[in-house]
């Protein structure tokens, strides 16, 4: 059984970054302090598991069953390709793609644009292609923007709503969108962490059933 992750967003938005942390167990401050370098082209990588099913019958052992996660990290430097010409290398077969950008982008009116009208084409190249894969938005590296009026409740709200009313007023369809805040800093990493857990393993359990 191999389910596939893919990872799409804006050069320097903390794709591989995040990546890296979760997945391969690297800390954070280690990231921070090493700054990865820009992700050429695609990156595979592929990550071996065992589920373990009990079996309740007359004490035998539980079920050893093997499980692969494939994971897709993608150039943001070439995000334009990735959702035009070589579109199909990326989202097929995908299972869960997580869209990677910065959170102040949120704060240009420019980069903003950049990211729903790119959410859009992900969202509509998924529907296409890949359409049970199940789609996050992650607004990476908060600790850039937060404040005591800016909390992460409150920014995902507001990205939340956001991207709706563009839905809404660009493409003429209502989308409630998952959004989710993330930052490697020492104050959110936790909760960034846990989130990346529940979003991984309940998309995993949805996936599977």
């Amino acid at each position: 059984m191999v389910k596939k992750i893919v990872f799409l967003g804006p050069a320097g938005a903390g794709k591989t970054t995040i990546r890296r942390f979760f997945f391969e167990g690297i800390p954070a401050d280690m990231l921070l302090k090493r700054q990865e370098p820009p992700s050429i082209g695609l990156k595979h990588d592929t990550f071996d598991y065992l589920f373990l099913y009990p079996v309740e019958n007359n004490g035998k052992s539980p079920e050893k069953v093997p499980f692969k996660l494939a994971l897709l990290d993608t150039s943001g430097q070439e995000l334009e390709k990735w959702i035009t010409t070589q579109r199909k290398e990326v989202f097929s077969g995908a299972d869960i793609i997580f869209f990677i950008f910065d959170s102040s982008d949120w704060n240009d009116p420019v980069k903003k644009q950049f990211v729903c009208d790119h959410v859009w084409f992900v969202f509509n190249t998924r529907n296409q292609i890949a359409p049970e894969a199940l789609l996050y938005i992650l607004a990476h590296k908060f600790d850039k923007v937060a404040s005591k009026k800016n909390d992460m409740e409150t920014m995902r709200r507001k990205i939340t709503e956001d991207l709706k009313d563009y839905m809404f007023k660009k493409k003429d369809v209502v989308i409630d969108f998952n959004v989710t805040i993330t930052s490697m800093d020492k104050k959110y990493r936790r909760h960034t962490f846990s989130s990346m857990l529940n979003l991984t393993t309940d998309s995993l359990y949805e996936i599977m059933k």
